[in-house]
């Protein structure tokens, strides 16, 4: 049998001729794995994102009969009407009830909301108004807290819409728009906003207490049952 011999240098050259094949197949399984875990990390993502799209509160998208029965049963519970306190987490739900309504159910409440999510009617403050939102122990201005200096550069023509609530006798939130902060915070949440959000700034709460119409602006914690008493009596129509 014949061994055929090859030279060192010949055998080299066929090394060195496998390497870009080698290096070549490297490539192409790193480029397959990478391309692997993007796309894993791509649906992972998206799984998240849905996730979290199905925690946001859709605005004025209508509640099921479960939910307004919800609702209902939170407002009986002041169905005497001797005060107008409401317990922190009594005001919150019925907030983010409230915000998912229609407008045609919003319209047949008792208890009803004016805030960001749920404008009633955009109007300028009145002087008296104006000065209130100025000198609010909470301040809110687009969206974001400020403080009395950045309102004392608007002037009350440049608002397009306000709230002002009092959280107890000696506290009280104002929450300022301007059109284009009004306009662009209301955009960047498209309908769907994060109950962490919604009571960030907390709404003007109306207490409607007749069929005529009319209604009493109160607050979580300021009246009291002589305070109530007086307001039947000033508001009731007269016989």
């Amino acid at each position: 049998m014949m061994t055929k011999k090859i030279s060192p240098r010949r055998a080299l050259s066929k090394k060195m001729a496998l390497v870009p094949l080698f290096a070549a197949a490297v490539f192409i399984f790193s480029a397959k794995t990478a391309a692997q875990n993007d796309a894993s990390t791509a649906t992972a993502l998206s799984e998240t994102k849905s996730e979290n799209t199905d925690d946001l509160i859709i605005i004025g998208k209508g509640l099921s009969e479960e939910k307004m029965a919800e609702y209902q049963q939170i407002v009986d519970k002041k169905a005497d009407w001797k005060s107008l306190k409401l317990k922190n987490d009594d005001f919150n739900n019925l907030y983010l009830l409230y915000v998912q309504m229609n407008k045609e159910q919003q319209k047949k409440q008792r208890i009803t909301f004016d805030g960001v999510f749920c404008v009633d009617t955009l109007m300028l403050p009145d002087d008296k108004s104006w000065k209130k939102c100025k000198t609010s122990q909470y301040i809110w201005l687009n969206g974001e807290k400020s403080d009395q200096q950045a309102l004392e550069l608007l002037n009350r023509q440049d608002v397009y819409y306000y709230s002002l609530i009092n959280l107890d006798i000696n506290n009280r939130v104002s929450a300022t728009w301007t059109k284009k902060g009004y306009e662009e915070y209301l955009k960047k949440f498209d309908g769907k906003v994060s109950e962490e959000e919604l009571l960030k700034i907390k709404p003007t709460i109306y207490w409607h207490y007749t069929s005529e119409g009319l209604y009493l602006v109160a607050t979580p914690a300021v009246y009291n049952d002589e305070t109530m008493a007086k307001a039947k009596e000033k508001n009731s129509p007269k016989k």
